[in-house]
C-alpha cells in the first residue's frame, strides 16, 4: 500500500473516529487553538487544495528552498509544535465560521470526501502548496495526513511520539 493509499484511510476512517473524541473542552497541548479553530482550519486547509475555490495559493518561499521545503513537508518526521506559516501574520484567532463544533466536524468531514472525490476525478491536478510549491493530489493526500497527524496531538487524540516535548 503507498503512503496516498494509507493517507486516504487516515483521512477517510481514522481521522473521522478520532475526532469523535474531541469536545469543545478538550485541552490544546500548545497553541492557541480551541477544538473547534483547529477543525475549521482543517476543513479550509483541504478545501483550498483543491483550488476550487478560484485562488491561486501564494507560494512564498523562493524557489530554490522548495524541493527541500517539500521533503520536510511530505516527510516523515513531525511538524514541530508551534510552527508558524511564514508571510502569514495572523495576530489571533480567526473568528469561527460554524455555530458549534459539530457543525465543524460535519463540514470536514463533508470537505474530506469531496477533496477526496475531486482528487480522483483530477488526477493530473496541480495546485499550489504555500511552502513547498506545486503539488499533485497524491502530495495533498500525504500532506492532509500529517498535517491532521499534527493537530491531533496537538490535542490529544493521538499520542505525541516526537522528543521536542
Amino acid at each position: 500500500m503507498t503512503r496516498a493509499e494509507k493517507a486516504v484511510i487516515f483521512l477517510e476512517e481514522t481521522g473521522p473516529a478520532l475526532l469523535q473524541n474531541l469536545t469543545p473542552e478538550t485541552p490544546a497541548q500548545w497553541g492557541m487553538m480551541t477544538p473547534q479553530h483547529m477543525v475549521e482550519h482543517l476543513q479550509y486547509v483541504t478545501y483550498i487544495s483543491t483550488g476550487q475555490d478560484g485562488k491561486t495559493i501564494r507560494i512564498v518561499s523562493p524557489a530554490w528552498a522548495r524541493p527541500v521545503l517539500k521533503w520536510f513537508v511530505l516527510g516523515y518526521r513531525p511538524f514541530p509544535k508551534n510552527i508558524k506559516m511564514p508571510g502569514k501574520k495572523i495576530p489571533g484567532l480567526l473568528p469561527l465560521q460554524h455555530p458549534s463544533l459539530d457543525a465543524a466536524k460535519a463540514q470536514l468531514q463533508q470537505t474530506i470526501a469531496d477533496t477526496l472525490r475531486y482528487f480522483l476525478l483530477h488526477p493530473g491536478l496541480r495546485t499550489n502548496h504555500p511552502f513547498a510549491g506545486s503539488f499533485s493530489p497524491l502530495d495533498w493526500q500525504i500532506f492532509h495526513q500529517r498535517h491532521f497527524t499534527h493537530h491531533f496531538v496537538q490535542f490529544g487524540l493521538l499520542p505525541d511520539n516526537t522528543q521536542n516535548k
